[in-house]
């Protein structure tokens, strides 16, 4: 993606979105809508009997413990920009007695991230936050293991008329990164980026569902070559 010189500074941006999520941190679960997305991606999880997933954006990581409270054995780590967010998730993860979850304050984009060999990467809602899509992508295909899952959800372009009024209002007057896409860039851009079998595995279309007016989303499955 071309960084439009008129944007506005990338780190200032990120201080903006963390500052944002430390305030929600504390009632995020109380979101019926974040859940519910984080309950479509939860049904696309592979049933292997073992496994590791990394989920990009974690928030509280409360889809994480309800994919290892369903998968015992299974590990997990969530990575995500909000240091409030991190600690929630921790804390959380303590209470429900789930063990095999780490939590990472960090940016997906810029942080330094050495673990590798994750059978299964999550992004869900997070991905539109990018100022650069492939490179972000690229880097959840080297975390993954040959044959890994890549399941990323977010707001989709197509037939969205809140989401292309969103999509202009981030481009012309907010002057941002953030962007929403059509899923046959999204599927480009995973291929391009090493994933194989691209593919929409689901989409989320409906007004009023979860207190949102209208809703627009699409599930991509690939996976790590």
């Amino acid at each position: 993606m071309k960084v439009n010189p008129q944007l506005n500074d990338v780190q200032t941006e990120i201080e903006e979105v963390r500052a944002y999520f430390d305030r929600v941190a504390s009632t995020y679960e109380d979101n019926p809508w974040y859940l519910a997305q984080g309950n479509s991606v939860r049904r696309f999880v592979t049933k292997a009997t073992t496994g590791s997933v990394l989920d990009i954006g974690c928030g509280t990581g409360w889809l994480l413990r309800q994919i290892l409270q369903d998968r015992p054995g299974w590990m997990g780590t969530g990575v995500d920009l909000s240091p409030l967010m991190v600690e929630t998730a921790r804390r959380k993860a303590v209470a429900d007695k789930i063990l095999d979850l780490e939590f990472i304050e960090g940016n997906w984009e810029t942080s330094p991230f050495t673990k590798t060999g994750f059978s299964t990467a999550l992004c869900v809602s997070t991905f539109h936050y990018f100022a650069d899509p492939q490179t972000s992508a690229r880097k959840v295909h080297d975390a993954l293991a040959p044959g890994g899952q890549f399941l990323l959800m977010d707001r989709e372009l197509e037939g969205a008329f809140l989401n292309k009024i969103w999509d202009t209002m981030h481009k012309w007057c907010i002057k941002d990164h953030c962007r929403f896409y059509r899923s046959s860039f999204l599927i480009q851009l995973l291929t391009e980026a090493g994933f194989s079998n691209v593919k929409i595995a689901a989409r989320i279309k409906k007004y009023f569902w979860k207190g949102k007016l209208q809703t627009n989303l699409v599930l991509l499955s690939g996976t790590a070559s």
